[in-house]
């Protein structure tokens, strides 16, 4: 009897033996499942430098054409309603295109879906530098190259937040990273509106603006291809945590198709984000659309000396969010936050409404600053820490996109349809 108990029990035994050989001679042939050195800090630090410059040319060229508002009305003879329409096209275009690349990120990754897209931006910056060389000035084209760099401008940071994602955990420098991110957006911003009317004054023409542009949308391709391969170079030579999944940083993506329960699973707090999002956003984006004019009127100065004010507001943020980023990545505190960004951005405006002298004005301008340095990061890692499924990050950053689009839309059409004394402020 024993003898047949254990003749039983041989083949299960050996077949648990083969099994467990197949095993580790896979590890040994499969380079992936091999054991690796940890990632050293200094290729995340590379990775982090590489990711931020990657939208470079995106918010270079952001506000570059309601910097140039009154030079394009004058040389391509358009009206304020078709002006409106130009500017537009931004939130548009990704009302219905954010939540399906959003998608798209999560399934086939940040690093992939980058080089797309700064490569849609490079096209459209083409495209519209092109409509207004050699006495060009087409208006149509100009259109269609506005809906071009649309859609690589309307998902970029959530590509960037998913490369991060995975690489960073949320309290463990992940904050940082999103503070980095807006850093660099602000700087590029601020550079690439200042810089706009003075380009236009010395040259002649506001084409050799767009042309900086597209010179600087190509050095954004290049670093989105270099995140591109060297995201790859590293998930082979180095043992990297996926942190929305826990598990080793393969390449691999998430599968299957997009799902409506998947979102109406979403919790409550994710939605009141949202709706956050939607009031100030909607607030922030139409300031940002008459800024330039709004602050020639009341300084009472000419469109370089205009755009340099109204765009000084970018600086504070440049400055303070990678350290905002830390202090939340340390201590949270992130509904806070939350609370000061919205507080201040209500006293800004409302100092705006209110500025008769230049006093007032500046206080408004540094109460705004305040508000937008402690927007990103909040938003951000609350939408993270919230979601159930940390892979399906980039969805949910696209619906708290989407849903932004359409008041953005609404105020911005009616404020650049109004007369150039802008009346919504005044």
């Amino acid at each position: 009897m024993s003898a047949l108990v254990q003749q039983r029990r041989s083949p299960s035994y050996e077949e648990k033996s083969g099994i467990e050989q197949t095993t580790e001679v896979d590890e040994l042939h499969d380079p992936s499942l091999a054991p690796k050195p940890p990632l050293p800090l200094a290729w995340k630090g590379v990775m982090v430098v590489l990711t931020c410059m990657c939208a470079f040319g995106n918010h270079w060229s952001s506000s570059l054409i309601v910097a140039l508002k009154t030079t394009i009305l004058k040389n391509l003879h358009i009206n304020n309603s078709e002006f409106a329409t130009l500017v537009a096209v931004t939130n548009l275009v990704n009302t219905f295109l954010c939540v399906g690349i959003g998608f798209s990120i999560d399934k086939w990754g940040g690093s992939l879906l980058t080089v797309i897209l700064t490569l849609f931006h490079l096209a459209g910056s083409l495209v519209m530098a092109g409509s207004a060389t050699n006495s060009l000035r087409s208006y149509p084209l100009l259109i269609f190259g506005k809906v071009l760099t649309s859609i690589g401008d309307g998902s970029i940071d959530n590509a960037q937040h998913r490369i991060f994602s995975t690489y960073f955990a949320p309290g463990r420098g992940f904050a940082f990273t999103i503070g980095a991110i807006w850093s660099v957006a602000n700087l590029a911003q601020f550079t690439g509106s200042t810089t706009a009317n003075v380009i236009s004054a010395n040259t002649g023409t506001y084409a050799w603006a767009l042309w900086v542009s597209s010179i600087i949308s190509l050095f954004s391709v290049l670093c989105s291809v270099a995140v591109f391969f060297l995201d790859r170079y590293l998930r082979t030579r180095y043992d990297i945590t996926d942190h929305t999944t826990g598990k080793r940083h393969l390449g691999a993506t998430k599968t299957g198709a997009f799902s409506i329960k998947a979102v109406t699973q979403l919790p409550i707090t994710f939605w009141i984000i949202v709706l956050f999002t939607v009031f100030e956003n909607a607030g922030v984006q139409s300031f940002v659309g008459i800024s330039t004019q709004f602050a020639q009127q009341r300084l009472k100065k000419g469109a370089v000396i205009g755009g340099w004010v109204a765009n000084f507001y970018l600086l504070l943020p440049a400055c303070l969010t990678p350290f905002l980023g830390i202090f939340i990545d340390f201590y949270g505190n992130r509904v806070t936050f939350l609370f000061l960004s919205g507080t201040t951005f209500l006293i800004s405006m409302a100092l705006l409404k209110f500025s008769g002298t230049l006093p007032t004005f500046v206080a408004a301008y540094i109460v705004y600053a305040l508000a937008q340095s402690v927007t990103p990061a909040p938003q951000v890692e609350i939408i993270r820490n919230v979601i159930p499924d940390p892979a399906l990050f980039a969805t949910a950053f696209a619906i708290k996109s989407t849903s932004t689009r359409p008041p953005q839309l609404r105020l911005m059409v009616a404020e650049h349809e109004q007369s150039p004394r802008c009346k919504v402020l005044l």
